[in-house]
Order: C-alpha cells, then sequence, then structure tokens
C-alpha cells in the first residue's frame, strides 16, 4: 500500500513539474508579447490563419563567407590618358565635345582651318599630275633603252624622277593622313581648307585646353582623353586586412549612385609599403568596361576572403520595411511578433544576422512573412 502512495505522489510531482514548464514557457511569450508595443504583434483569427497558411523555420548553423569592406575611388592606367594635339596645327573653328563627354571611336571633336591643308592637298594632286607624265616618260625610255635607240644615262634620269615622285606621293598620303584628310578623296574640284579631329578609341573627354578661333600649334595639347578600358579600382586597405588580400582575388563593387548594380573587379596589384597612415595602395581591374563609372568618383568595395560557420536563416524569411530588415517571431498559433533585424552577410539563399544568438529559439516565420507584414501596417492604418 505505501508503495502505491509512494507512486502516486511521484506522478502528481511530475505532471506538476510539467504544468510548470508549460507555464514558464507561456509566461515567456507573455514576456516577450509585453515588452513589445502593440504595432509590433500582430493576431490572427482562424480564417485569417487558413488564408495565409505560413510557413516555419529556425535558425541553423552553416557555412558563411567571411566579408571585408573598403572605400575606393576610380583611377585609371597611365597608358590609357591620352593627350590630343594636331601635327599641322590651325585654327580650331568648332569644338563638338564638352569635358564629362562620353564619345564613340571615330566622332569628331573638333574642327581646325588652315592655308596649310590647302597647300598639303595641291602638293598632292601636282605630284600625281606629274607622276602620270614621269610614268610615261619612264615607260618609253625603258623600252628605247632596250632597242638601243637611247643611251643608259637617259633612261636612268628618267627612271629617278618616275622613283621620286612615287616616293613624294607616298610621303604626301602619310601627311594627309596625319591631317585627318582621306587622300582617296582629294581630287581637283574637291579641295578642302578644314580638317577634323576625331577621336582615336572609344572614351571620355576629361579635359578641353581650348577654345573656338584660337591658333593652335602642332605641340599644343588640345583634348586630354580617357578610355574606359583603363579604369581601374583604387583602395585603400589596413595593415591588419593585408594578409587576407591577394593578387587575382575577385572584388564586389558598390557606386553611390547605383548601389543596386555591383560591378566585379579582380585585383591587379598590390603595393606591400604601409603609409603612415597604416594603410597600403590596392589596385583593381574591372571584368568589363564600366561606362557608367567617372574617373576620381567613389566606389565601396566587398572582398569575400573565407567562409566560417555560424548561425542563419533563409533569405525568404526576411522582410524589409522603410530600409530595415525583420523577420516574424511566432509567439503562439496566432500571434506573432515582427523582430528587428541586422543583415551582416547574404549568401546563397542565406542570411547571417546580427546578435544571432537571438534567433536561436525562435520559431521563424518563412513563407508568408510578407502577408504577415502587409497584414499588420494595414491593421495600423484601420486602428
Amino acid at each position: 500500500m505505501n508503495n502505491k502512495k509512494y507512486i502516486v505522489v511521484i506522478v502528481m510531482w511530475t505532471i506538476l513539474l510539467q504544468l510548470s514548464g508549460c507555464g514558464n514557457s507561456e509566461n515567456n511569450m507573455e514576456e516577450r508579447t509585453k515588452t513589445d508595443s502593440a504595432e509590433n504583434i500582430l493576431t490572427l483569427n482562424e480564417e485569417q490563419l487558413r488564408m495565409l497558411e505560413p510557413s516555419y523555420t529556425s535558425a541553423t548553423y552553416r557555412d558563411m563567407p567571411k566579408t571585408m569592406r573598403f572605400n575606393g575611388k576610380v583611377d585609371i592606367l597611365p597608358e590609357y590618358i591620352t593627350s590630343v594635339s594636331h601635327p599641322l596645327g590651325g585654327h580650331i573653328t568648332a569644338i563638338r565635345v564638352v569635358p564629362g563627354q562620353v564619345f564613340r571611336k571615330g566622332e569628331v571633336l573638333a574642327v581646325l582651318e588652315d592655308y596649310k591643308y590647302v597647300q598639303l592637298q595641291e602638293d598632292f594632286l601636282m605630284a600625281k599630275a606629274q607622276l602620270k607624265t614621269a610614268e610615261r616618260n619612264y615607260r618609253r625610255q625603258q623600252e628605247l633603252n632596250v632597242n638601243r635607240a637611247s643611251s643608259d644615262r637617259v633612261f636612268e634620269n628618267a627612271e629617278e624622277e618616275y622613283n621620286k615622285l612615287r616616293i613624294a606621293i607616298r610621303s604626301l598620303e602619310q601627311k594627309l593622313i596625319l591631317a585627318d584628310l582621306d587622300p582617296t578623296s582629294i581630287a581637283e574640284n574637291n579641295i578642302s581648307r578644314s580638317t577634323t579631329i576625331t577621336a582615336p578609341f572609344n572614351g571620355m573627354v576629361s579635359h578641353i585646353s581650348v577654345q573656338k578661333g584660337q591658333y593652335v600649334n602642332p605641340s599644343d595639347i588640345l583634348f586630354e582623353l580617357v578610355n574606359a578600358q583603363g579604369l581601374i579600382i583604387h583602395i585603400k586597405v589596413f595593415e591588419k586586412d593585408l594578409p587576407s588580400i591577394q593578387n587575382g582575388q575577385e572584388l564586389t563593387v558598390y557606386t553611390n549612385s547605383h548601389p543596386d548594380q555591383p560591378l566585379k573587379a579582380n585585383i591587379m596589384t598590390i603595393n606591400h609599403y604601409i603609409q603612415e597612415d597604416g594603410s597600403a595602395d590596392v589596385y583593381a581591374k574591372f571584368q568589363d568596361s564600366p561606362y557608367r563609372l567617372a574617373l576620381g568618383m567613389y566606389l565601396n568595395a566587398v572582398v569575400t576572403t573565407y567562409k566560417h560557420k555560424t548561425i542563419v536563416i533563409p533569405e525568404t524569411s526576411v522582410v524589409s520595411y522603410e530600409d530595415k530588415s525583420y523577420v516574424f517571431e511566432r509567439l503562439r498559433q496566432n500571434v506573432f511578433r515582427l523582430v528587428p533585424l541586422e543583415v551582416v552577410s547574404t549568401y546563397e539563399g542565406y542570411v547571417e544576422p546580427g546578435k544571432s544568438e537571438l534567433l536561436a529559439d525562435m520559431d521563424i516565420v518563412d513563407r508568408g512573412s510578407y502577408d504577415l507584414l502587409m497584414a499588420m501596417k494595414n491593421k495600423g492604418d484601420t486602428e
């Protein structure tokens, strides 16, 4: 009989402890509910819960990449900066570009005018006319010399004159090309007193040194052009982070104007000289030509170094509202709490949260979190 009493007592204590545990759990839920403002708590009725059908998840451990963030700006390789002058000079009659303008190869930058262009075309046409006469004389003297009807000296003089004119024409052709005049289009009824300066590549005008009406000499710089293919990233890396940086490493680059359009680059060189501020210069080359960037523009660069195991949650469970991130915690079957979330990093569909230990025991809404957010905001609008 005594044994039966002991068994009954033990069973009763077990039940009481379980009820106490449930009570503590309920109390914890109540405490969480009380500590949050009413606007962060959402209670659904049975019909709403059935319509939304949220699914649930919990925080898990996963390998996430370790990232480092750096500030930098757009720089350029020296060989991709071109100073433009004109080999003959002249008066500038038109300037077709402005500083900062993007241009395509062959586009007209400026128009120059000078009598030298007329003289050059005249010399070219005169030499071509003389060449025809010299060629006929050379052929005739060659035939006569074969038949011994003329002396070798006469034939040699004709040959020399013919070759001199051929050389002169080749030289004049190159001068015309340098002056941006097409030798094949020059004729006696098509002599121009002006020429153009055209873009030698696709790029951008960084500086204009002249103005309309100005006379320029062959040594004067008219434009400074930048080839976008030579744009690079110049970032400052502090000494403590330098061991994690290596050549060929990929960067993800963001601009302040287009943070939603990341660019890819690879580290091309590391200057291991540590400057007075404790940083070293690191340069990276863009994978594609970044035509929307400008020289000197400030950038943010993210480098992925290695992976570490940490607490993560599915990216689908995170909602954004007014530039802040949140998750929904299920407190009870139909009661949900909106919890602020700091996003440390995102990788392959998972989010690494800040203060991840706070999420360890949460029952987190996965699918349907945005529906809950809309329901919560609609509730606030109707109250």
